[in-house]
């Protein structure tokens, strides 16, 4: 019985691979649930489709871009393009210049 509770109360581990809209969105609602971690290229999400408004009011500019941990805090963001993803190891480029990802995934060396 008390494997039982012990399982229960282990948060799943999720890796997000890119922070685009369904990403972050996704990121933002799973970090209080689960250990999220997200992997994108750029440390921000850009609201693309909000560039028109910008070339005509530049101020608007500055509120088109959104860095990952303004909205994801209790969660870890690997800055990296994705490189190679299987079942069990998603690696990043991080991974292939000798940062360890899955060290991330066991909660050992967040940054976060």
């Amino acid at each position: 019985m008390a494997g039982i509770e012990s399982a229960s109360k282990q948060r799943k581990r999720v890796v997000v691979i890119c922070g685009g809209i369904a990403g972050s969105l996704a990121a933002k609602l799973l970090q209080f649930d689960a250990d999220v971690t997200l992997i994108d290229p750029k440390e921000y999400f850009e609201i693309t489709w909000a560039s028109l408004r910008s070339m005509v009011e530049p101020s608007f500019a500055e509120r088109t871009v959104i860095n990952h941990k303004n909205y994801f805090k209790k969660g870890h963001v690997v800055t990296s393009p994705s490189v190679n993803i299987t079942e069990t190891d998603p690696l990043s480029s991080q991974w292939l210049n000798g940062t360890v990802l899955k060290d991330s995934l066991d909660g050992k060396g967040r940054d976060g």
